[in-house]
């Protein structure tokens, strides 16, 4: 539901790789935004108006597609209180079903828009802090009737759940809800299986759909109206957004003008896409709907959702150094919107992704200026739609808000500092009491640094999707030529490495040496019982030809006989892993028949470690020590593979995740 860095489809797909072989004013004082380094105030290389935002869209937009294969695109630019422009490109409705072809049209086509969605839930908060029905700074509890499963004595808040903070692990499950099946009640998703709390609240940024769920049901809980509706009237409708609905599915009289979802431009459309933790990504509207959406936002003539302290507070960083540390020189989210300042100008916005829907809009809060775009497929390639929409954002912030001049130069801690950072990371987005555990585990992010002191994180690239360089500009705080990345590192009193923001909600944590080595571990492992699978038959048809068979003595033999069965149900289990990963590539949930079946599959096959170490136990003390080596290395595979599937969580009890 956000591009984030990541996305269920790339999580799945590592998964499966390893299992087969994502200013206005400070909130409080002192929380200010950190220092966006410019040699001397932006200067305009465009002027922005509507004649010139159409040439460059023209130029633009229609050639994107058709490069990246996505049917349709619609985009909202606003300035000043008005409404710039709203266009429409390509198609909403392909006739690949045998439909007429339909052109998006920005003022009636309607676009799924994911995760932008949060910044309407966030919006709805802000109007009961400003009527003062809630506190940020009070615990959630206060306001709603359930138990959250906590581990930290600081309590949850209203802040910590609009900025990501809350501590809460990654749930993956019914992200994306089978086509017909009815979508829960809001308090059954965030009562029936809520996420384990791994990070103390306010201190760790990691993305949750959950804590988005849960702060609409503060909505709920307060105003005693169901957050559908409240959301509906008190922000969309009273916004102008009328033709916007958080309904799953659409009501008949929208269905019409929605959008049809594509993979790409030359296949079928996908269904209706139903979220499971709505409202977090469950918004359907219009780009003028989002255009009037932004004009709120934006507050010039004034909003008729938020008075403009209370958005000056919205749209201020929550969270300051006393929390964050060192992060906090870096980008950090506001009240629902996530900085992504560019060229010197700060910049507040949020993505959003489905499985084929993609939309992300930006504010522009000291230029009084918004801008929207959304589109209806995924494209050929699996970065295709991220690609055109960071194409479009990026090329509309260098055409009206260009940097000025160079950046800062690297200051002299840079090659010390760069090597203490360099290493293997995990993120902090990602499960730990599930058995998607083995996820965390087996993806890494390595993070390289040369003698100049410049770093490389893979996470961040330009636009042709290259790892940018990153130079040290102030002591701990990372950033390209461009400016367009900003990385801060919190270390502790000795220096030691804590946490890298990649993201205002999203840091690398350092992983432990047992994790590093369980990637290599699982692989090596499989790979000798394979070995040994694939030899069994090649010496047996050997030993048939040269009628020269296996001379073991009866005992090895039985035990040889267990242990490569052992090793095929292994085999059996990984590809019934590989099954469920695959069925939840899509945001989907996997079968949980499935499930239990690699479970059992992977208890019975590690198992066979008990007649590996005895055969190989059997076998050092015999003549041939190639047997001896061959039999150990087996039973250091089974020990490799059981160990991993252990502390993975291959073998938990409860399969929710």
């Amino acid at each position: 539901m956000t591009s984030h860095r990541k996305s269920l489809a790339r999580v799945l797909a590592v998964g499966l790789a390893i299992l087969s072989t994502g200013l206005l004013v400070a909130a409080q004082p002192g929380w200010a935004a950190p220092a966006i380094p410019a040699a001397q105030p932006v200067a305009v290389s465009a002027e922005l108006t509507t004649a010139d935002a159409d040439a460059w869209l023209d130029g633009v937009l229609p050639a994107l597609l058709e490069r990246e294969e996505i049917p349709g695109a619609a985009v909202s630019i606003v300035r000043d209180g008005r409404v710039l422009t709203r266009r429409g490109f390509g198609l909403a409705d392909t006739g690949i079903s045998g439909n007429q072809p339909r052109p998006v049209d920005p003022e009636r086509t309607i676009f799924r828009v994911g995760s932008v969605s949060k910044t309407v839930v966030a919006t709805a908060v802000m109007q009961l802090v400003q009527r003062g029905q809630v506190d940020l700074d009070r615990p959630v509890t206060d306001y709603v009737n359930i138990e959250l499963p906590t581990r930290f004595r600081t309590p949850i808040t209203l802040r910590h759940l609009l900025t990501h903070t809350a501590g809460f692990e990654e749930v993956y499950a019914n992200m994306i809800l089978p086509a017909g099946t009815p979508v829960p009640a809001l308090r059954e998703t965030v009562t029936a299986a809520p996420p384990d709390q791994i990070y103390e609240p306010g201190t760790t940024p990691a993305y949750s759909n959950y804590s988005y769920a849960l702060a609409a049901y503060v909505v709920e809980s307060v105003t005693g109206r169901e957050a559908a509706e409240y959301l509906q009237d008190e922000v969309l409708r009273a916004a102008g957004m009328a033709t916007a609905s958080f309904a799953q599915p659409l009501p008949e009289r929208l269905n019409a003008d929605l959008a049809q979802v594509y993979p790409s431009r030359h296949q079928q459309p996908i269904p209706f896409e139903l979220v499971g933790p709505w409202p977090p990504g469950s918004l359907s509207a219009s780009a003028a709907d989002m255009a009037a959406f932004l004009l709120a936002q934006l507050n010039t003539g004034g909003s008729a959702l938020l008075n403009q302290q209370t958005l000056a507070l919205m749209h201020s960083p929550a969270l300051g150094e006393d929390r964050l540390g060192g992060l906090a020189a870096g980008h950090r989210m506001a009240l629902g919107l996530f900085e992504e300042d560019r060229n010197g100008r700060r910049i507040l916005g949020h993505s959003g992704d489905l499985i084929h829907s993609h939309a992300a809009l930006q504010l522009y809060p000291d230029d009084a200026t918004g801008i929207f775009i959304a589109v209806n497929g995924s494209g050929a390639r699996a970065d295709s739609a991220t690609v055109l929409r960071r194409a479009v954002l990026d090329g509309f912030a260098d055409r009206y808000f260009p940097a000025a001049g160079p950046g800062p130069s690297p200051v002299g801690t840079a090659a010390d500092h760069a090597q203490a950072v360099a290493g293997i990371y995990g993120l902090s987005r990602t499960p730990q009491s599930t058995f998607m555990r083995a996820y965390s585990m087996l993806a890494s992010v390595q993070i390289s640094a040369d003698d100049a002191g410049t770093l490389t994180i893979p996470l961040l690239t330009d636009a042709g999707g290259t790892p940018v360089r990153l130079a040290e500009v102030e002591p701990w705080v990372w950033q390209d030529s461009e400016g367009h990345h900003r990385v801060a590192v919190r270390v502790d009193e000795a220096g030691a490495v804590g946490a890298i923001g990649v993201s205002p909600a999203l840091v690398l944590l350092p992983k432990p040496a047992w994790q590093v080595m369980a990637a290599p571990v699982v692989a090596g492992s499989l790979g000798v019982l394979l070995f040994a699978l694939l030899a069994w038959p090649v010496r047996a048809i050997i030993g048939w030809r040269l009628k020269a068979p296996l001379d073991l003595p009866r005992r090895d033999m039985r035990l040889r006989r267990i242990t490569l069965t052992a090793a095929a149900v292994i085999a059996v289990g990984v590809t019934l892993w590989a099954g469920a990963v695959m069925q939840m590539s899509g945001g989907f949930s996997a079968q949980p028949g499935l499930i239990r079946g690699a479970q059992a599959a992977t208890a019975l096959g590690a198992l066979g470690l008990v007649p590996a170490v005895w055969r190989a136990m059997r076998a050092s003390r015999q003549a041939h020590k190639s047997r001896a080596v061959l039999a150990t290395l087996v039973a250091l595979a089974f020990l490799g593979f059981g160990a991993v599937a252990l502390a993975g969580g291959l073998l938990l009890p409860d399969i929710t995740y």
